[in-house]
């Protein structure tokens, strides 16, 4: 051909109709010419309209030929996606206005859709290098894909991590410590992936008339999305959007909300769980006030009624986040924010009794103005825990009765004191398990003169048990309510429960003689004539 150019300008046309027609033919030799062929073609025009239109397509017949059988053609194939992808860069530029924004609406889809979606790792890596060095260029022209590339990041997200985490939390599994902190490790290494940097542009540049879109795909995905990394990476779009767009995402607080609440809450990971508290945090500060209410009535459920520990333990850590982080929204609900502290202060667990005193400093509250103002609050929370058929809620419920009368002193009065003495007459009945006597040191320092007939008798039922352990314990407790009420006859209560504790015990056969003296119980009670 005596004048190659003009030649191939003229024919342009018809010979790129003939590449693309034999790319995927039967003879490698004919795929891997077509291939390299085409890469001539777009790296010596590629600001031709021509080529330019032929983009998107050039991009589909690549990225399957990238996973052809012949090594050849796949190295081939390689090189020339490399070439397209310069190419889709220069074109899809912000500069050039409605030209970048028509071809980057005819990319954008394919590399989403059949490029980072794709199980081969080749045409997955070269698909999100593309997309992010479109991020760099496009700017606003990325704006109305936003709703199409965060999801897709997220879902792909689930590639990029190396496979020796895996390898080593197999490893580890059985060390709850080392998984927790390979799992931190895991969730950091996620945050610090090029994929989040992508997200994070992309979300600047969104309109907010997509807001509902993209929430409702994120909503969806944290249903559906498994794994730690794209988990991760899903709070931490959630919490982009909330930065970024603060009031505007208040409609959809709600929605996206329920969804954290009904799946990645609860995730095995503690590291997913930990993140995602965070970003509750978060979202809470431009929710609407029924959302807000919803979500406080929802840790308390969870609190009152779950078993497991680190489910109990997760809402003192999403409460303690909001302390942080939305201070000026839980000021507006203390009435319902103070009472499950004081109460979770009462933990038997040491970790959640460190972690809600932690929310109690944050909260900035004295005990004495804080229980007196939401004593009903209190009140109400703890006797619907001590009528719980879980030990450990009653505990808890009466430890916390107990440090309001202490705290209360002589301010506490009136049916509300009434009220609580009545319940935990109640649930000082039944049998005798482990820790029972708080309610009886409860019900001795709540206790007054008024309830003096029917408390007695309740502490002289219990005195009479027959665990040594808890005898003593409730003994305890009877001198501190004997302390309270001394005008109150009850000495022949109270000899009936020494009595037996006074009497000799008979030496066994084959003690020593001094080990034969008399052995007798001295109960000292604080009673003033």
């Amino acid at each position: 051909v005596p004048k190659p150019k003009e030649t191939v300008d003229k024919f342009l046309v018809e010979i790129l109709s003939d590449l693309k027609k034999n790319i995927h033919h039967r003879l490698w030799r004919t795929r891997e010419s077509c291939s390299n062929a085409l890469g001539d073609l777009v790296r010596t025009r590629a600001h031709d309209d021509v080529i330019l239109g032929e983009l998107p397509e050039f991009w589909l017949l690549l990225l399957k030929l990238m996973d052809d059988i012949k090594e050849s053609v796949r190295q081939s194939a390689a090189k020339t996606t490399e070439i397209l992808s310069r190419a889709s860069v220069v074109v899809c530029n912000v500069e050039h206005g409605a030209r970048g924004a028509r071809a980057i609406s005819t990319i954008l889809p394919v590399l989403l859709e059949h490029g980072i979606t794709s199980p081969v790792v080749e045409v997955q890596t070269v698909s999100i290098v593309t997309v992010m060095k479109l991020s760099e260029n496009s700017g606003s022209l990325l704006s109305p894909h936003v709703h199409i590339i965060v999801p897709a990041f997220i879902v792909a997200s689930a590639t990029i991590e190396p496979k020796v985490f895996g390898q080593v939390t197999t490893m580890v599994s059985g060390n709850t410590e080392d998984k927790e902190k390979l799992e931190h490790s895991r969730a950091q290494f996620a945050l610090a992936s090029p994929l989040v940097n992508v997200i994070d542009k992309c979300i600047r540049c969104t309109d907010d008339s997509q807001l509902e879109v993209i929430v409702s795909k994120l909503a969806s995905l944290a249903k559906t999305s498994v794994g730690l990394t794209p988990r991760i990476i899903l709070l931490q779009t959630v919490s982009l959007l909330a930065v970024y767009k603060q009031h505007s995402m208040t409609p959809y607080v709600g929605k996206i909300m329920g969804a954290l609440f009904s799946s990645v809450l609860v995730d095995r990971s503690v590291a997913v769980r930990q993140k995602c508290a965070a970003t509750v945090a978060v979202l809470i500060r431009y929710a609407k006030q029924s959302t807000v209410d919803n979500v406080l009535e929802k840790l308390r459920s969870w609190y009152l009624e779950k078993e497991e520990e680190e489910i109990r333990l997760l809402v003192a850590q999403i409460l303690y986040k909001m302390t942080n982080t939305a201070a000026d929204t839980l000021r507006n609900v203390h009435a319902a924010v103070i009472p499950i502290t004081l109460y979770g202060k009462h933990s038997a667990e040491p970790s959640e009794r460190e972690q809600w005193e932690l929310v109690w400093l944050e909260l900035g509250v004295s005990d004495l103005s804080s229980i007196s103002t939401y004593l009903e609050e209190i009140s109400l929370l703890c006797l619907t825990s001590l009528r719980s058929t879980a030990w450990n809620h009653r505990i808890q419920a009466a430890k916390t009765l107990e440090t309001v009368a202490r705290v209360l002193g002589s301010g506490y009065h009136g049916d509300r004191r009434d009220k609580n003495v009545e319940v935990l007459v109640e649930s000082a009945g039944g049998r005798v398990y482990p820790g029972k006597a708080a309610i009886l040191s409860a019900l001795a320092n709540t206790s007054t003169h008024n309830h003096a007939s029917q408390v007695i008798q309740v502490f002289v039922r219990e005195s009479k048990k027959t665990n040594k352990e808890y005898v003593s314990e409730a003994l305890r407790a009877f001198t501190t309510l004997l302390s309270t009420i001394k005008t109150v006859d009850c000495w022949e209560d109270v000899w009936q429960i020494c009595v037996p504790h006074l009497q000799h015990q008979q030496p066994e056969e084959g003690e020593e003689e001094e080990e034969k003296k008399k052995k007798v119980f001295i109960v000292e009670s604080p009673v003033q004539e």
